[in-house]
């Protein structure tokens, strides 16, 4: 842990932060060393529904959890204090030992004596979620917002008290300006973002959108192209003719067809230009084609 601690060079890795409406907060740090392991995580949090608040810390050796450290406000008790806990986890990263010390004040918990502490498994599943975006901090499309001179982009779980998170934007580049014009049809889309974490000169951090896209939309881009490959393909000898690329062609037709059944393809204003922009006649071939019984069988065995 020392050497951890002790190790200025550690790459630094923000996560997102996060707020929902009723006021609480989440972020997570990743710190990585030369080879690009990640070797401590720290989980910023605060509990408006129980009033708690604090810093989980985990201490990570070959991708595995060897020690857990607490330092939080606990608001639950009779009489709420300050807790520093530490956990000790075998190579199976089951917990084998837990101390902890408490005090009424947080600067006072140095000075106090550790006791030995019931056995506390302190999860690393909330803090990876943070970073990953996964789940309740996933980054699907809230929509914009401003505050007068800058447009920020919103992100979150796709619930109306789930965690969001906004990014400034500064560039209105072409996927600003899809998502600007089909606002309303893309929430609750899937983003994929990435971001700088900007600290001003009074310690205020800012998070500024370097990139953003829509996986649905590059999706229809691509097969934009696969139909240009395919333009003098007759539809009536479908069959024939594009059956050496089994492998092609079947996976082009199960994603082109389980998001027209999943209803994930509704993301324009119009939808007959989703058809425009595949090609009508490869479009029609492929619906040709997927008619027979055989194609419906599979795609009942393939769960589509």
């Amino acid at each position: 842990m020392a050497a951890i601690e002790n190790n200025k060079d550690l790459l630094v890795v923000n996560s997102l932060n996060y707020n929902n409406n009723a006021g609480s907060t989440a972020s997570a740090i990743a710190y990585l060393d030369a080879e690009k392991n990640t070797v401590k995580m720290d989980e910023i949090f605060s509990d408006v529904t129980n009033g708690n608040y604090g810093t989980h810390t985990f201490y990570i050796e070959n991708g595995k959890k060897i020690v857990s450290k607490e330092v939080y406000f606990d608001n639950e008790l009779k009489v709420p204090i300050f807790v520093e806990r530490i956990s000790f986890y075998n190579k199976n990263q089951k917990v084998i030992y837990t101390k902890e010390r408490t005090a009424e004040y947080e600067e006072d918990l140095p000075k106090m004596q550790f006791q030995i502490a019931k056995l506390k498994d302190c999860s690393l599943d909330r803090t990876m979620r943070i970073l990953n975006q996964e789940k309740d901090f996933e980054t699907t499309f809230q929509g914009f917002a401003s505050d007068g001179s800058t447009k920020f982009l919103l992100v979150g779980e796709n619930t109306p008290d789930g965690f969001a998170s906004s990014l400034a934007v500064q560039r209105l580049d072409k996927e600003i300006e899809k998502l600007s014009n089909n606002e309303k049809a893309m929430i609750g889309k899937k983003l994929e973002i990435q971001y700088d974490v900007m600290v001003d000169e009074q310690g205020l951090a800012f998070q500024i959108l370097q990139s953003v896209t829509n996986s649905e939309l590059i999706f229809i881009e691509r097969l934009n192209i696969y139909s240009y490959l395919l333009f003098y393909i007759d539809s009536s000898t479908f069959n024939q003719t594009i059956k050496p690329f089994d492998i092609f062609n079947k996976i082009l037709s199960f994603c082109l067809f389980k998001l027209v059944l999943q209803n994930r393809l509704k993301i324009y204003e119009e939808p007959i230009s989703i058809i425009s922009r595949i090609n009508f006649r490869f479009f029609n071939a492929i619906c040709q084609w997927a008619s027979n019984e055989s194609y419906r069988r599979s795609l009942r065995h393939n769960g589509c």
